[in-house]
């Protein structure tokens, strides 16, 4: 199964993005069946198995982070690439068939 990991938090500072760092630094340690690849706030897709998404000094905008959440991610799952979809830091898709995991925290 291949699982796309939404990494945009990772740039973040706060408890979001180091859960996000710390979870894709953990089952890069994993032998497992399971593909776990970031999309990462440079627009990129990394595997997590070679490398790990790097917190950056850029804020991305929530304006552009919303798009890429809404518009850009479901529709790479949707073309075959991935199998699941991962939104690690409480936001998920509005409208949409995309099979997706959502992490809540803090509640």
């Amino acid at each position: 199964m291949r699982i796309l990991l939404n990494a945009l938090q990772s740039g973040n500072r706060s408890g979001t993005g180091r859960y996000t760092l710390e979870l894709a630094r953990a089952f890069k340690s994993l032998a497992t069946e399971l593909s776990l690849d970031c999309y990462c706030p440079d627009g990129e897709i990394h595997s997590c198995k070679e490398s790990l998404p790097s917190p950056s000094e850029k804020i991305m905008s929530p304006l552009r982070r919303f798009i890429r959440e809404q518009w850009t991610l479901p529709r790479l799952v949707k073309r075959g690439a991935f199998d699941l979809l991962h939104y690690p830091v409480g936001t998920s898709l509005l409208f949409s068939s995309v099979l997706h995991v959502l992490t809540i925290h803090d509640l």
